[in-house]
C-alpha cells in the first residue's frame, strides 16, 4: 500500500505521536504535508482540560499544531457533515459525532486520514490509512 505525500491526522494518531510510538513516527518518512482537522485540535484540548497537564505538555501540543496545516470547519464542511450523518444513520452505523466532523473536514479538503479507528472505513468518499 502506497502512502500519501499528504495526510490528515486523527486524534488516535496524535496521541500515539505524543506517546512516542516508534511505528507511528516511522510512517512520517515520506509525508510532505501534515494536516490537522480542527475537531482533532478540540479533542486534544479537551484531554488537556480533563487531565490538567503541565504547561509544557500544552505548549508542546500548541507548537506541534503550529507546524501543521489546519483544516477548518467551513460551511462546506458542515454540509458534508450533514450528508455523512444522514448516511450513517440510515445504515444504523453511527460513529462518534466528532469523528463525523473529522471525516467531513478530510473529504472536503481532499486529504486522506491517518487513524487507528476502523469505524472511519464506514464513510464513503473518505480515504483512510490505518496507522
Amino acid at each position: 500500500m502506497t502512502m500519501s505525500a499528504e495526510i490528515a491526522l486523527d486524534t488516535s494518531v496524535v496521541i500515539q505521536i505524543f506517546d512516542n510510538d516508534p511505528d507511528v513516527r516511522k510512517r512520517f518518512v515520506n509525508i510532505e504535508t501534515v494536516w490537522m482537522p480542527v475537531p482533532v485540535i478540540a479533542e486534544i484540548a479537551v484531554g488537556f482540560s480533563d487531565t490538567n497537564p503541565h504547561n509544557s505538555q500544552k505548549s508542546d501540543f500548541e507548537q506541534f499544531v503550529s507546524s501543521m496545516k489546519v483544516i477548518d470547519c467551513t460551511s462546506e464542511v458542515a454540509l458534508k457533515y450533514g450528508e455523512i450523518h444522514r448516511y450513517l444513520r440510515s445504515k444504523g452505523a453511527m460513529i462518534p459525532i466528532n469523528d463525523i466532523w473529522i471525516a467531513a473536514c478530510c473529504i472536503t479538503a481532499g486529504k486522506p486520514l491517518a487513524t487507528r479507528d476502523t469505524h472511519f472505513q464506514r464513510i464513503p468518499d473518505l480515504t483512510v490509512e490505518m496507522w
